[in-house]
């Protein structure tokens, strides 16, 4: 087990800087995934940490040693690439014990520890197959156990599970997740799959363009997204300009049109924000409410995601009932998200602080 850290580590190749000044710390025995777009620097991260790539500037540090000039082989740390990189004539048994013999091990502790690797990834009976005959999950697992057979302080995972089907993916990372709670090893888990991210990770770092957006637990990502990039970034959420007053939403544009009750914000204002609301968070009332008109229905088994054409513009909203297209609804907002220059308005207070400093009227 063992924490890492990276301290203003930046990344430039010529002109282009691809990371600058990122920070960033890990608990030991802990799970964190880098999640992000394409292009935001996750997969630059993880090799800078296995040393497969150097930083221009910064430091990192696994176990309160720096490592930031070690070469790849000499640092504390294995890496699964998204490829699994395995050995085509080479067995499993091979493939497995192919760094323990790099590292001059006796036969018996190579043997043994391959033994209990294979068995630690249920691979047990597949010793002499090559990877050829194995199917997508069990080169998966191959590739892990011969990052694991290393004892690593910290295993770096770039989106091993890519290369599978759905069905195979989740019962994978679910196999991973399992294995690296029992070992208790620090891992850094790199994908551009948000349901990955949110369903193993003890913590999720959120990467835009070579910078860290928010770093929390995958609950707080989804229920308090700091930016509107988070919001945005993570699971389905209506954004929108509009304004808030006295618990009513109104559209930007005008405050003739039908205002929406609100229940739960957190700012109240009449200057134009940017309003981010989860589809659960639109309530579909009885009497009570805005007008909407629905405008598509897709089934999702036991609740109906819906598009609703409101006075606000187009909303999606999940909502267990099964509702007609073109049916004519009233509906409410339960919680609503206010964002100020890109960042998350914490209290009202903070909201009035914000307005007053450019000049608005509240």
């Amino acid at each position: 087990m063992a924490d890492l850290s990276l301290v203003q580590v930046g990344k430039r190749y010529g002109d282009r800087t691809i990371i600058e000044g990122l920070d960033l710390h890990v608990q030991s025995g802990e799970m964190v995934c880098l999640l992000g777009p394409s292009g935001s620097g996750k997969t630059t991260i993880l090799r800078m940490i296995g040393g497969f790539i150097n930083s221009n500037e910064g430091q990192i540090i696994i176990d309160g040693l720096p490592v930031t000039n070690v070469p790849p082989e000499r640092r504390p740390t294995s890496m699964v690439f998204q490829q699994y990189a395995l050995w085509p004539n080479m067995t499993v048994y091979q493939n497995i014990a192919f760094g323990l013999k790099l590292r001059r091990l006796s036969k018996r502790e190579i043997s043994q520890r391959v033994a209990e690797v294979l068995q630690m990834v249920d691979l047990r009976g597949l010793e002499k197959y090559y990877p050829a005959q194995l199917s997508g999950g069990q080169q998966q697992r191959v590739a892990l156990a011969r990052a694991l057979v290393l004892t690593p302080k910290v295993l770096l995972l770039d989106e091993p599970l890519s290369n599978l089907d759905a069905q195979l993916r989740h019962k994978v990372r679910e196999e991973i997740r399992e294995i690296q709670q029992r070992l208790h090893i620090t891992t850094i888990f790199v994908t551009h799959d948000q349901d990955e991210a949110m369903s193993v990770s003890d913590r999720v770092a959120v990467l835009s363009e070579g910078h860290i957006e928010q770093f929390d637990t995958p609950d707080n990502l989804y229920l308090h997204p700091e930016t509107n990039f988070v919001a945005r970034f993570i699971g389905s959420m209506n954004v929108f300009r509009g304004r808030i007053r006295n618990g009513f939403v109104y559209a930007e544009s005008s405050e003739h049109n039908e205002p929406v009750p609100c229940e739960h914000s957190n700012a109240t204002s009449t200057t134009p924000v940017d309003l981010a609301v989860r589809p659960e968070d639109i309530l579909i009332t009885n009497d009570i409410g805005a007008t909407a008109r629905v405008l598509r229905r897709l089934p999702r088994g036991h609740y109906a995601e819906i598009v609703l054409e409101t006075s606000l513009g187009t909303l999606r909203a999940f909502v267990p009932n099964q509702l007609s297209i073109g049916e004519i609804v009233k509906f409410r907002f339960g919680r609503a998200l206010v964002y100020q220059g890109g960042r998350l308005v914490k209290e009202e207070a903070n909201m009035a602080q914000r307005v007053a400093q450019e000049g608005a009227t509240i």
